[in-house]
C-alpha cells in the first residue's frame, strides 16, 4: 500500500516484487478482496508444494518397493521348491511356508505402497507419531 499512483509507480512497485499495488486512499472492500485473494495464492502455493512432497515420496516409495520385489522373488523361489521336496509333517516344512508366507505379505504390501496416489494418516506410538495409512492411500 502506497501514496504513490499512477501507472510508472505500479510498475515499478511489481517489478521490485510486490504481489499487488494499492493506493491510497483506498476502498476498504478492495483491499478486503485483495487480501483474500493473496491468502488463495498463499494456500495454492502450500497445496502445490505438498502434491510435489507427496509426488517425491512416492517416487521413492516405488524404487523402494522395485529393489525390494527382486530379491523377494529368489526368496520366494527358493522357498517353494524346497517346501515341494518335503511332506507337512517334516521338521522344515513349517519353517520354510512361514518364510513363503511372510514374503507374499511383504510382496502384497509392496504392491499396495505403489498404488498410493493420495496421503492419509493415522496416529502411531499412542499418538505421538503420524504415518501413512497404507490401505487408505492406495488407490
Amino acid at each position: 500500500m502506497t501514496s504513490k499512483e499512477g501507472r510508472q509507480h505500479i510498475i515499478e512497485g511489481l517489478e521490485a516484487g510486490a504481489n499487488d499495488y494499492i493506493a491510497k486512499p483506498y476502498d476498504i472492500e478492495e483491499l478486503a478482496a485483495r487480501i483474500n485473494v493473496g491468502r488463495r495464492m498463499l494456500d495454492l502455493q502450500t497445496r502445490l508444494v505438498e502434491k510435489e512432497k507427496l509426488q517425491g515420496v512416492l517416487e521413492m516409495a516405488g524404487a523402494v518397493c522395485h529393489e525390494l520385489n527382486q530379491p523377494l522373488q529368489a526368496v520366494s523361489g527358493w522357498s517353494e521348491l524346497l517346501i515341494m521336496d518335503l511332506a507337512e509333517n517334516e521338521q522344515n516344512y513349517a519353517p520354510l511356508k512361514h518364510i513363503r508366507e511372510g514374503v507374499e505379505s511383504i510382496g502384497k504390501l509392496t504392491q499396495k505402497i505403489m498404488m498410493i496416489s493420495r496421503y492419509k494418516t493415522v496416529d502411531y506410538l499412542s499418538g505421538s507419531r503420524k504415518i501413512i495409512d497404507i490401505n487408505e492411500s492406495a488407490s
